[in-house]
């Protein structure tokens, strides 16, 4: 373990002393926090890349660390001049919001990673929480899976297609593993970090983002105790319920009859919220409705790949707002911080393709708010719009330069099941990036020519021009869209990764809204839903331009179902909502000061954050204790003898069970893994399952099965006994059992030697 602290400390400390070279005016918990994130991005891409010449292994990572130092070296030679920027009062009051809001919550996502990342108890099982249940594995496959391997890898639970799933995050914790972490220390300490990172970064974010002293803690709250009225369901229904009939019971009440009854029907539904699975009143898909899932319990523990975007596209914002925003610009700084939000977009589509799509969209928002909402009179002044259009197509550039390879090569790869080819659709990417950039230059090109232009004022002629093309531009992005979607769509017949689908989950695969359109969001997000909708009226520049990089993640999450899981789209909501959120808190702020002097304001203030939070406070306690067997002690038994037995490229035949030791734990490839994960990437598993199927039930009649895959075991425990009619007598004629306990059993296939 203490080598693998002291890489990452490499690069934490390298990531800070960048940031101090290239932003040096930036607050001093500023630069700490972008420091410390960049160092964790370099953390996950350079051994990576290290690994696309080597293994994944410790030539790939001490490749990785001598290009950090490279790297961190010519910051040095391209490092601003500049003092730093030193400590002051704002930063005392900043961090002791850090303390007020980051402390408690990064003790809470300690405790939640420790309870649900393979938690060993006294019996030896490893245990889980309710959200991880799901997804952990599969993460854990991913981690495991890549040591050894070189880049790009294959799916480790589908052999033969290239897994084009954002990776890094999961590498990162391989790396830990490498190192000489256990598995469970390996997830839960980049993650515990991350998570810090992330509440760290929205606290910074809203404190340059809002006008208030307080805001910031108000935004960071909003973002991560997110709920909404899901609790009336649970408690009231919004109109009484019947509490279930027991014939036992010596009384039957209604709720709110008696005060006994009240009670004894509170604590019988919150013992439900806390011992049923999905029953909080974040997320209960049927038959309420409720998908506003909590972010710290549903999003950012269980979805590794989301928590590490998320770490990443937060820095990403804050410079987006810093350098576009005009008082928040440093011209002295000539550029570096612009160049560094180029980079860091750049390296987001293999963390995070969510978190890119949404740095996109915002930054299109900021791009129309900032060319309509310039002065005019700054054409021909200085400051024109041409030489704004050219930052943003500077880091446009940039960005899209760094991020094209990995779209092309993993993220449009998995747009099409079974892994087929992507690139006999290069044409159509082209296209798109064509068609997307035509408003932006059209424009520039037309601000740079009245630049140039000798006259003193705006002739009619030429502020016509002014407005159309930014309609021209935004034509051409909706037709660029309009292209991709249909392009999608018509390769598989409406079975694509993209589609049109309006309004989210409210309309499940475009068969109707099951709840009236603001109804759906009122109830699942709440006051503060309503709040954004107040706000919106006010004539705030500052709030308008940061709902200006909102709406086009709105706009595109509402109208385009991007993955064949339509609840994906919460990963771009969840993006837009937290720059809402820094409107709400603004607007809450200003309100609660003209409510100065009204009695009873702290009484609505306490009944609103009961309203808010409630939601919020019982998912995170029902989080808090729940606890799930993900692997018995005999599996985790079975999972060692395979890591320490058997060699790092070999293929095991297992059933399709997503509770898998030989996958998840060993670290070893099987022939097929669950439509729980696979269906959602993209493939078609039904001729894998159905020769897995065969193979089980008569092992000597199909030796075909293991060659054509080259797997090397066999894997049979109890999921395949109950899953297949398992000929193990079979097995034992073809092959050697090498591993027995009371829950599994390996046996190593005859031909396993003549592969080597």
């Amino acid at each position: 373990m203490i080598a693998s602290l002291i890489y990452t400390f490499l690069y934490l400390y390298a990531g800070v002393m960048t940031v101090r070279f290239l932003l040096p005016r930036h607050r001093p918990l500023s630069r700490l926090w972008l420091g410390m994130s960049l160092g964790l991005l370099e953390e996950m891409w350079l051994p990576a890349i290290g690994a696309m010449w080597f293994t994944f292994g410790a030539e790939a990572h001490v490749c990785g660390a001598v290009i950090l130092i490279f790297l961190t070296t010519a910051c040095w030679f391209m490092r601003d001049r500049r003092a730093p920027a030193e400590w002051d009062e704002k930063e005392d009051a900043l961090l002791r919001q850090l303390l007020i809001i980051g402390i408690p919550l990064t003790i809470l996502a300690a405790w939640l990673q420790y309870t649900h990342v393979m938690r060993v108890d006294e019996a030896g099982n490893w245990r889980v929480g309710q959200s991880t249940y799901g997804d952990l594995p599969m993460h854990l496959s991913f981690i495991t899976g890549l040591i050894g391997k070189k880049f790009p890898a294959d799916y480790p639970f589908y052999p033969g297609a290239r897994l084009s799933y954002p990776f890094l995050t999961d590498s990162l914790s391989s790396t830990f593993c490498l190192l000489g972490c256990s598995l469970q220390a390996a997830v839960i300490i980049p993650a515990v970090l991350m998570m810090a990172l992330c509440y760290t970064g929205v606290i910074i974010l809203a404190r340059d983002m809002t006008g208030g002293k307080r805001t910031a803690l108000l935004a960071a709250t909003l973002f991560f105790l997110n709920g909404g009225l899901g609790f009336l369901y649970d408690f009231d229904q919004a109109g009484g319920t019947w509490t279930t009939i027991d014939p036992n019971a010596p009384i039957f009440v209604r709720i709110g009859q008696t005060v006994s009854g009240w009670f004894a029907t509170v604590g019988e539904r919150i013992g439900h919220i806390l011992t049923g699975y999905y029953k909080t009143p974040t997320n209960q898909p049927d038959p309420n409705n409720l998908r506003w899932s909590n972010v710290i319990c549903d999003m950012m523990v269980p979805q590794r790949t989301l928590l590490g975007g998320w770490c990443m596209v937060i820095p990403c914002f804050y410079l987006l707002n810093m350098e576009f925003r005009p008082r928040m610009q440093d011209p002295a700084n000539k550029g570096r911080g612009l160049i560094l939000l180029g980079v860091w977009a750049g390296a987001l589509p293999l963390i995070h393709t969510h978190s890119f799509l949404a740095l996109g969209l915002a930054s299109i928002g900021t791009i129309c708010y900032d060319m309509i909402h310039g002065d005019p009179k700054a054409l021909l002044q200085r400051r024109p719009r041409w030489e704004i259009m050219l930052r943003y197509m500077i880091f446009g550039g940039i960005t899209t330069a760094l991020a094209a390879p990995q779209l092309f090569e993993f993220t449009f790869r998995q747009s099409f099941q079974n892994g087929q080819d992507a690139s006999v659709n290069y044409e159509l990417y082209l296209w798109f990036y064509l068609f997307l950039a035509l408003g932006p230059v059209s424009y520039a090109a037309l601000c740079r020519r009245i630049v140039n232009g000798r006259q003193n004022g705006l002739s009619g002629r030429r502020i016509i021009p002014v407005i159309i093309l930014p309609c021209i531009g935004i034509a051409a992005a909706v037709t660029a869209l309009v292209l991709f979607v249909f392009a999608f769509t018509q390769e598989f017949q409406g079975e694509g990764f993209t589609t049109f689908q309006f309004n989210w989950v409210n309309n499940p695969s475009g068969r109707g809204m099951r709840d009236l359109y603001l109804w759906f969001y009122i109830k699942n997000i709440g006051l503060p839903f309503l709040a954004l909708i107040a706000a919106l009226f006010d004539k705030n520049p500052r709030n308008r331009r940061i709902f200006a990089m909102a709406l086009p993640i709105i706009l595109a999450a509402e109208f385009v179902r991007f993955q064949p899981n339509e609840y994906d789209n919460n990963k771009l909501f969840y993006l837009a909502w937290l720059l809402c959120c820094m409107i709400v808190s603004d607007w809450c702020s200003r309100l609660w000061k003209r409510l100065d002097g009204m009695r009873g304001r702290h009484f609505l203030a306490v009944l609103a954050a009961l309203v808010t939070f409630l939601s919020a406070g019982l998912t995170i306690w029902r989080e808090c204790v729940s606890d799930y067997v993900a692997f018995s002690r005999d599996a985790v038994e079975a999972a060692e003898f395979t890591k320490d037995n058997t060699a790092q490229d070999a293929v095991f035949i297992t059933g399709t069970q997503h509770l898998n030791p030989i996958d998840s734990i060993a670290g070893r490839d099987i022939v097929c893994g669950p439509d729980l994960y696979l269906y959602w990437h993209g493939f078609d598993t039904r001729e894998r399952q159905a020769e897995i199927a065969a193979f089980y039930e008569d092992p000597e009649g199909h030796p075909e099965i293991p060659e054509k895959y080259g797997a090397e075991y066999v894997y049979v425990s109890s999921y395949e006994r109950g899953s297949y009619d398992v000929d193990e007598e079979g097995l034992e004629r073809i092959g050697l059992k090498v591993f027995e306990n009371h829950e599994a059993s390996i046996y190593r296939l005859a031909g396993a030697d003549a592969k080597k």
